[in-house]
């Protein structure tokens, strides 16, 4: 069978005699056969492919030809839906077979017809706006075979009506909803049954993961193989997963959804005063947070007299209502659904208050209308690793930045798998770094907690921007320096600057490429997801090096938690994390084989400091200089 992935990766092989934008490379045919191999033996494949191998196509015809039932996760629903839309329907064609894919999105992009008829008996509770979206919905919902919400052009996807007329696991009616068999969700399901290849992102899979485990309907089907694309996203992600969050939101909807579900059922259960005595005690914690604490917390740090009276007066007040739930839950399937989720949100608040857990980073964190308490596994691998080693099933991961100098070994201690149990992969990148690109580190900037640092960024920014004409990205660990050094040089230049901040993102995006000698301030969500090619972008200016915020709730546990257990927290988590990220920025500037640019590393430590050495052998062959003036002769060579 390797020889059949020869005979379509190769020079004059199917897919370039059959696509006009197909390019042969050797490491594409190499990764593709690793994958079929992990596919046909139920193995364990962990591989960095680096941009421009192709690994789209390297894993989706293993996958393909393996006619195992497969599940393609990825990071983004850009991703999810270039694979479905472009990438899937393409080698299908060339491989001429009737698979049949679907793409598989979370409930909350499905309509509810059940939700929508309650949210119309309940308009006079509604402003005009959401009256109006209501409206429109409801035409739309006579017409639409899918229910999926990006169909609707006239109401946003991010408008608060949707949250109305969409269901989640916890207050879905399951087969007792009268509209089951017209359920959008269910016809997803089904025909993600029906297919054997499901698109979903990591979001997606990883809710589905949490909510069977706790008891509710999941979305996927059984599958033989999962391929994780973007994997480097998936330890943070799962966090998310994995824990709980009791929030003062979440009590928001269960009371609104208790008094939906009561005007149903009729079951003349008087809620009222539970329902106030809940609602101060939220608003006591409320109070509180909002006097005394600003920034997400460690559970240690805001226990005190005040809290726990609070707190014990919130559980008290949950638990009112959840006996009178219990007695409702007798008339009717609805208010059956909400005593449940009502029974596992008091789980999630005592589990919370409880000092027994030590193996999660219980964190508060506080707006000015509304609270959360989080709980996050301090060991992700840990809660992962039965189900990412299951006998005869494959798990496939691929990114192009998951390894530290080419050791995967912190990766896959983060998602659980076992070292002796899966297979590796490293792919470099096809670019010429060597000849495209350059990367600057100048020795003499201050280091970035020292006072002259914003000032000497600044200045090499503008060197830099002369230079290469604009056309850069300038990358920040923080918004306060992203800020201090934005303002100091929009003071010096008259060119067209942009701060991630002052606009939507893609907007911010489509003026950097539409302006000449544009650059763009950004933070963590400019570091990674972007792709811009061509003369558009020709510089990533990076202020230091990434190591995350060590008072972060969850960082500030997790080194606690290792230091604990006899290793080095700095080795084992933030260097590593750290790496992975300046990949991910780094990878901005090359995005195709004609690209040429520079990457520039305000941060001498790379240099100067032992650890320095892991993130220059993990970035890309870039050549390296340390003077500003053969920088600017690189830009008139590529100009």
């Amino acid at each position: 069978m390797v020889t059949m992935i020869d005979q379509i990766f190769r020079q004059n092989g199917l897919l370039h005699t059959s696509l006009r934008e197909f390019t042969p490379r050797a490491s594409q045919r190499e990764m593709a056969e690793a994958v079929f191999d992990a596919i046909h033996f139920s193995g364990n494949l962990v591989c960095e492919s680096g941009t421009g191998t192709g690994k789209t196509y390297a894993y989706l015809v293993p996958a393909i030809l393996s006619e195992k039932r497969t599940v393609i996760s990825t990071a983004t629903r850009a991703l999810q839906e270039q694979i479905y839309f472009r990438d899937l329907p393409n080698l299908l064609r060339v491989l001429d077979t009737n698979i049949k894919p679907c793409m598989l999105k979370g409930r909350a992009n499905y309509l509810c017809r059940y939700r929508l008829k309650q949210a119309q008996q309940q308009t006079d509770l509604v402003g005009a706006r959401m009256r109006l979206s209501l409206s429109r919905i409801n035409e739309w919902a006579n017409t639409t075979s899918t229910g999926d919400i990006s169909e609707m052009d006239d109401v946003s996807e991010n408008a608060p009506v949707w949250r109305v007329v969409t269901s989640t696991s916890e207050n879905c009616l399951g087969g007792h909803c009268p509209d089951f068999t017209r359920c959008h969700v269910n016809s997803a399901r089904k025909k993600a049954v029906e297919s054997e290849l499901v698109v979903v992102n990591h979001h997606v899979y990883f809710s589905d993961l949490s909510v069977k485990e706790n008891g509710f309907g999941g979305l996927l089907p059984e599958h033989d193989v999962v391929i994780f694309d973007e994997a480097h996203s998936l330890p943070d992600i799962a966090s998310n997963f994995l824990g709980f969050t009791f929030s003062s939101t979440q009590v928001s909807h269960l009371i609104e959804d208790i008094q939906s579900a009561e005007l149903e059922e009729n079951s003349s259960v008087d809620f009222r005063s539970g329902f106030m005595e809940l609602e101060l005690a939220v608003n006591d914690l409320i109070s509180l947070s909002n006097r005394n604490y600003h920034g997400p917390r460690v559970y240690s740090e805001v226990k005190s007299k005040q809290w726990e009276e609070i707190t014990t007066k919130l559980k008290l007040a949950f638990g009112n209502v959840l006996q009178a739930l219990e007695t409702a839950a007798l008339v009717g399937t609805g208010l059956a659904r909400c005593r449940d989720r009502a029974i596992w949100m008091s789980d999630n608040l005592w589990t919370w208050c409880d000092d027994s857990d030590q193996n999660s980073a219980r964190w508060f964190s506080a707006r000015n209308n509304g609270f959360n308490l989080n709980s996050t596994p301090l060991d992700v691998g840990q809660h992962l690793r039965e189900h990412m080693n299951i006998p005869g099933k494959s798990r496939i991961f691929t990114s192009a930045t998951l390894s530290v100098e080419q050791n995967f070994a912190p990766f896959m201690r983060k998602i659980g798998l076992s070292e002796q149990d899966t297979d590796t992969g490293f792919w470099e990148s096809p670019y010429d770094y060597a000849a495209n690109s350059r990367l600057l580190i100048d020795e003499n900037i201050p280091e970035p907690n020292d006072p002259g640092f914003p000032e000497a960024m600044k200045q090499l920014i503008i060197e830099i921007g002369m230079a290469s004409r604009g056309r850069a990205f300038c990358l920040f660990t923080s918004f306060a320096m992203l800020n201090r050094v934005y303002d100091l040089v929009r003071a010096e230049v008259d060119w067209p600057l942009y701060r991630q901040g002052d606009m939507s993102k893609q907007i911010l995006l489509d003026s950097f490429i539409e302006n000449e000698h544009a650059m763009l301030f950004g933070t963590s969500t400019f570091w990674q997801g972007v792709d811009i090619k061509g003369d558009a972008l020709s510089c990533v200016i990076i202020d230091k090096l990434p190591f995350g915020y060590p008072e972060d709730p969850v960082m500030k546990s997790r080194i606690r938690y290792c230091n604990e257990n006899g290793e080095n927290a700095f080795m084992q988590i933030q260097i590593p994390d750290a790496v992975v990220t300046l990949k991910q920025g780094a990878g901005r500037l090359i995005r195709s084989e004609r690209d040429r640019g520079v990457l520039v590393i305000c941060d001498s430590r790379v240099l100067n400091k032992p650890y320095g050495k892991q993130f220059l052998d993990s970035l890309p062959p870039m050549p390296i200089v340390r003077n500003i003036q053969e920088i600017k002769s690189f830009f008139k060579l590529i100009a």
